[in-house]
């Protein structure tokens, strides 16, 4: 018996190819909207600079710091860069947006890791 090239998915008969296309623009859209984001928040820390000193050659030199650390809902950094690629009705896009406008300002990185070790924001925050 000949093997079938079909695939039951979501109450359909789908043919492997189909779906294996799929899953390659899936993963191509994801891929687009990630350097979207990224580039955004690249362009973004070089129109800024440094509060401090006023550096702005080159992004990978400066930083989101919160301003107020105890203010922080999650890191920039670690944030995902493709919801900022998503339309401005996405609710994680919107929490993006109001972290980097209302809570942090861009540093360079020397200037960052000063003021971060003045205030001493690298100390564990204490539980109540």
């Amino acid at each position: 018996m000949p093997k079938s090239n079909k695939v039951w998915k979501a109450g359909a008969l789908h043919s492997v190819e189909s779906i294996e296309k799929r899953r390659e623009y899936d993963r191509q859209k994801q891929k687009q909207q990630y350097h979207y984001g990224a580039n955004l928040l690249r362009r973004y820390k070089l129109m800024k600079g440094c509060r401090i000193c006023g550096y702005k050659k080159h992004h990978a030199g400066l930083q989101f710091n919160h301003i107020n650390p105890a203010d922080k809902s999650f890191d920039i950094g670690k944030a995902p860069k493709k919801s900022l690629a998503l339309s401005n009705k996405t609710l994680s896009k919107k929490r993006i947006k109001d972290e980097i406008l209302d809570k942090c300002e861009v540093l360079c990185a020397t200037c960052h890791n000063v003021l971060t070790y003045e205030e001493k924001h690298y100390l564990k925050k204490e539980k109540s």
